[in-house]
């Protein structure tokens, strides 16, 4: 799995990948895929954003969940983005990060609920 986010101890935006309860430095960069995490999700002008909205895509063969907030970054803008390069449902995708133990801690550490 992938991820584009904060570290579990750190605020600051990377990509990562998730295996199991490992997380790891990416060695993807953002012209190797095709979106932006940077601009997820994305909103309307004028529509008021609430921490912990999901927002789910498919992108060019890629799954994205795209989630406002983040673990460990409280600043306006931040978020938590999970992608893989499948074509999964949306409830795929969903049951693929809460199987994944290290996104799972990402999960619970954030300090709102998650509105999935």
């Amino acid at each position: 799995m992938h991820y584009f986010g904060t570290e579990l101890n750190d605020s600051g935006h990377y990509f990562w990948e998730l295996d199991n309860d490992i997380i790891s430095e990416s060695s993807i960069q953002f012209n190797d895929i095709p979106f932006n995490p940077e601009d997820m999700p994305k909103y309307e002008k004028g529509q008021t954003v609430y921490k912990g909205t999901v927002e789910y895509y498919q992108i060019s063969g890629y799954s994205v969940i795209a989630i406002e907030g983040s673990c460990r970054d409280h600043r306006p803008g931040s978020k938590s983005v999970f992608f893989l390069h499948e074509n999964l449902s949306k409830t795929e995708m969903i049951d693929k990060i809460k199987s994944i133990p290290v996104a799972v801690r990402i999960l619970n550490q954030m300090p709102f609920e998650v509105k999935w």
